[in-house]
């Protein structure tokens, strides 16, 4: 089982940046939001890329005090993975983090995968469960848990790392960009290559959350 450091060890948290596409989530984006400023962790930066909304998503963002927030509006929408590169383009971060507009963060989710990360320099993403809720936020099903050991991957294995649970070495992050060919499953795309021949740790804990509904729609 790997190690964690105690928070009293870290004397100068690295920065996380976290990356959001939106596009029309205004019935979503505000628990999504709170979910980052809430976390135990706060060092972090979210880069959020309204992706040509035409809703309330705008309003929302406007609302934004927290200088945290970096809000980049496109005119028009472009389609998640030119969101997502705008994001990790504009990411200053040791690490980077990711979540979506309609779902929402563990408040230890940053946390504990900082202290995973800081402690094991030849791990490259730390993943964790997630979870499923339904429209009263009841605990639906949730996969993607692991034992916490240290283990690498080679394409063509089952990816049992999601983008969205992870938090990436931005060093090897950015060596790679998402395929703007890809309408679906940009995500998997860009993880199966990212980690290829590297290691990567699946923690037993479920530190994120998404919603049944919005998931089957």
């Amino acid at each position: 089982m790997v190690k964690v450091k105690a928070n009293s060890e870290m004397k100068k948290p690295a920065l996380v940046s976290i990356m959001m596409p939106v596009y029309n989530n205004e019935s979503s984006l505000e628990l999504a939001l709170k979910s980052i400023v809430q976390q135990s962790f706060t060092n972090w930066e979210c880069i959020v890329v309204n992706d040509g909304s035409t809703d309330n998503t705008a309003k929302i963002l406007d609302k934004i005090t927290d200088s945290r927030f970096r809000i980049v509006t496109f005119e028009q929408n472009q389609g998640r993975p030119f969101a997502r590169q705008k994001a990790l383009e504009l990411a200053e971060g040791k690490y980077l983090a990711f979540l979506d507009a309609d779902d929402f963060y563990h408040p230890d989710k940053l946390q504990k995968q900082v202290e995973i990360l800081e402690l094991n320099d030849d791990v490259v993403v730390v993943s964790s469960g997630d979870a499923s809720y339904d429209g009263n936020f009841k605990l639906m099903t949730y996969r993607g848990v692991g034992d916490g050991k240290k283990r690498i991957f080679v394409i063509g294995q089952k990816l049992r790392c999601a983008m969205r649970t992870s938090m990436i070495r931005m060093s090897v992050a950015r060596q790679f960009m998402f395929d703007f060919r890809l309408k679906h499953a940009q995500d998997t795309n860009y993880m199966m290559r990212l980690m290829h021949n590297n290691k990567y740790i699946i923690t037993p804990s479920i530190h994120y959350y998404y919603s049944e509904f919005s998931s089957v729609n």
